[in-house]
């Protein structure tokens, strides 16, 4: 009869000597991945971007607004604030000379 606590073969001698090696194993990978993975470059975003970028996200809400009440009674002042919100992007991107 064979004792059941024995290993029979190499393969079940595997399991022990896998939990030894898997953190010194984990460690490494990490290291060798943080020096391949560059760092995420800052977004240093300028004043006169920053400004554009409101104003075109107010147009944006503000199209969005308009196609939202489309043949409603809200229509006329979706499209007034459609126009100011496009006159304003007109006015920011004038004062930074991008237009």
């Amino acid at each position: 009869m064979i004792p059941t606590q024995q290993p029979v073969a190499p393969l079940d001698q595997a399991d022990p000597l896998a939990r030894r090696l898997l953190p010194v194993i984990r460690a490494m990978v990490r290291e060798e991945a943080e020096k391949l993975t560059p760092p995420a470059p800052r977004v240093k975003m300028l004043k006169l971007e920053r400004d554009i970028m409101v104003a075109a996200q107010r147009v944006a809400r503000a199209c969005d607004r308009l196609d939202d009440a489309k043949y409603t009674r809200e229509e006329l002042s979706a499209r007034v604030q459609l126009e100011k919100a496009a006159a304003t992007l007109l006015r920011v991107m004038k004062k930074h000379g991008r237009a």
